[in-house]
């Protein structure tokens, strides 16, 4: 399992009504979740990555949202996921949820990032 993939699994085990998107996400239903990784870091001496993920909320109301991306954040950005295809050492936030704007249909977006520190992935 990819560490996106472990990552909308430790949302969809957490007690929210959502549905969790990986890479893009349609344009229906109004509410959702989309978890996005990108550019990462890697330790120049070890087999270490700084493997960085986006994680964006949307709704049709601002405060549906936030609250969305907030309660999605306390999920996931206090321990990492436990199962995934490598060895997750941390999690850390590297923002908290903001406003990021709405999109083409009027529905308010929230975006967090997220770092794992990482083990390379067929690396003991």
């Amino acid at each position: 399992m990819t560490l996106i993939e472990s990552v909308r699994n430790q949302i969809l085990a957490g007690t929210l009504d959502v549905p969790v998107f990986l890479l893009s996400a349609p344009e229906e239903p109004g509410v959702l979740a989309l978890v996005t990784p990108y550019e990462g870091e890697v330790s120049p001496d070890l087999p270490i990555s700084g493997e960085k993920v986006q994680i964006k909320c949307r709704a049709p109301a601002y405060g549906d949202a936030e609250t969305l991306a907030w309660q999605i954040f306390n999920l996931v950005a206090v321990d990492p996921p436990p199962v995934a295809d490598r060895k997750i050492f941390s999690v850390t936030p590297l923002q908290s949820p903001v406003y990021l704007g709405s999109d083409e249909q009027g529905r308010s977006v929230f975006v967090f990032n997220l770092q794992y520190m990482t083990l390379w992935k067929d690396v003991e």
